[in-house]
């Protein structure tokens, strides 16, 4: 326990040059310069810097520095929704938007014209059997063809929106 009260008072007491510092923080002895002047880092006794006290204000600046930028990300995030909220709204004043049902009525309603203008082609242009047939399967492959086109963009919207 001695030994650990005596290490910690030597490094308490401890000084080193900028190079030591630099050093020992990673950075260049102009960074040390400037955190020095910036007030960051506590003011050289002479040509020495306390140990303790560069390291204590280093990693507090380090601590500062990871707040300031998950603030500033909130604070973006934030941001960046009001100005969604924003976009949304102008484009409802300009009838850029409809509502998500109307839109869903809208195309249930076009749909089924299709699907019903599709079934009953067959019949419209011929009375032939065999002729029919051979529309009916087009008729089909085209239905087929549009539903499977329908569901890939629904499982991307869904996935876009999970």
């Amino acid at each position: 326990m001695t030994a650990d009260l005596d290490t910690t008072k030597a490094l308490r007491s401890a000084r080193i040059t900028t190079t030591v510092a630099a050093e020992l923080l990673g950075v260049t002895s102009s960074r040390i310069s400037q955190l020095t002047m910036s007030g960051v880092l506590p003011p050289k006794e002479g040509k020495w810097f306390s140990l303790a006290d560069v390291v204590t204000a280093f990693v507090g600046n380090l601590r500062n520095d990871a707040r300031r930028t998950t603030i500033s990300a909130s604070a973006s995030r934030k941001d960046d929704a009001r100005t969604r909220e924003i976009e949304l709204r102008i484009a409802e004043k300009e009838g850029r938007l409809i509502d998500l049902e109307e839109h869903d009525a809208i195309l249930d309603e076009v749909i089924s014209t299709v699907v019903v203008g599709l079934n009953s082609l067959a019949p419209r242009v011929t009375r032939n059997p065999a002729i029919r047939a051979t529309i009916e399967q087009a008729v089909n492959a085209i239905r087929t063809e549009l539903a499977d086109k329908m569901q890939a963009r629904a499982r991307e919207l869904n996935a876009a929106t999970k």
